[in-house]
């Protein structure tokens, strides 16, 4: 069978049983009839450990949930590296790609991607109109010089 898995994310079949702390998405049972809006809300990524205790099942404090899919935890740097690399960024924009390589590691919008997509694309929408009045004016000008 071939899962649709988030990047990063491991079948929950392969999940270490071992008592190595790992990160698993889980989903409450309403993530399956809330709109697109809210079906965020319905799941979260939380740090677990399976236990052998009372025959077996995964430790966690969170949302009450089906696990879903897992991951090794990583550090804070190498979370956003990997938040890139899979396209999280909400955007296909190179130029917004390149401008986020360009952010030194410790750089607090490295922290606020999501943010800084946002006031990324707004920018780029206030001077839309701008450069395309300037691009017109230019044109005009060439013809009646």
């Amino acid at each position: 069978m071939n899962e649709l898995l988030p990047c990063g994310f491991n079948p929950m079949r392969t999940a270490p049983k071992d008592g190595t702390e790992i990160e698993i998405l889980f989903q409450h049972l309403n993530y399956h009839y809330a709109d697109e809006y809210t079906r965020h809300m319905w799941q979260q990524i939380c740090r677990a450990y399976w236990t052998c205790f009372n025959g077996g099942g995964w430790v966690w404090h969170g949302i009450a949930g089906r696990a879903i899919c897992w991951r090794p935890i990583i550090d804070e740097q190498n979370r956003i590296d990997a938040l890139i690399k899979c396209g999280f960024l909400g955007t296909e924009d190179a130029e917004f790609h390149a401008f986020v390589e360009k952010m030194p590691d410790t750089h607090w919008a490295r922290y606020d991607l999501s943010a800084v997509r946002l006031g990324w694309e707004a920018a780029k929408a206030l001077l839309r109109p701008t450069i395309e009045r300037s691009g017109e004016r230019s044109e005009s000008d060439g013809v009646s010089g």
